[in-house]
């Protein structure tokens, strides 16, 4: 049986992240520094980004941005900001489903109105839980 040939859209995917070991139908491919980094950026660029948020968040990005060293926020966040542990935002958070997904954040934390749930919840994720890789939502 003889293989399909690769579509012009793979072939140049394989070129920009100078993937190898593919067409030698290895089990493991290997691919660049860049085109691994190209690769987190193409699957980034769906995130929501929140550049309010990210300037609010960020002081020394606002910085950057002020003297002129940063061009575009959502740049920044794809280049760099990723790899350096930030958050684009806070947008797409369903706090409803982080709770239920993570029950161990608010055990233990006593009486509270619903404001102070979220606002437990939501400092929770910026600060640890999205470094420990916590869940929210499915996946």
């Amino acid at each position: 049986m003889t293989e399909a040939p690769i579509p012009t859209h793979f072939s140049k995917l394989k070129s920009k992240l100078a993937l190898e070991g593919w067409d030698e139908g290895e089990d493991r491919v290997s691919m660049s520094r860049e085109g691994f980094k190209s690769l987190i950026e193409a699957l980034l660029r769906n995130v929501e980004f929140d550049e309010d948020w990210y300037l609010e968040s960020y002081p020394d990005v606002r910085q950057g941005l002020e003297k002129g060293v940063i061009e575009s926020l959502h740049r920044h966040y794809l280049r760099l900001g990723y790899y350096e542990g930030r958050l684009p935002g806070l947008k797409s958070l369903d706090l409803e489903k982080y709770e239920e997904l993570n029950p161990d954040i608010l055990r233990g934390a006593g009486e509270m109105d619903e404001a102070q749930k979220k606002e437990m919840l939501k400092n929770h994720f910026v600060e640890y839980g999205y470094k420990e890789g916590r869940r929210v939502g499915a996946v």
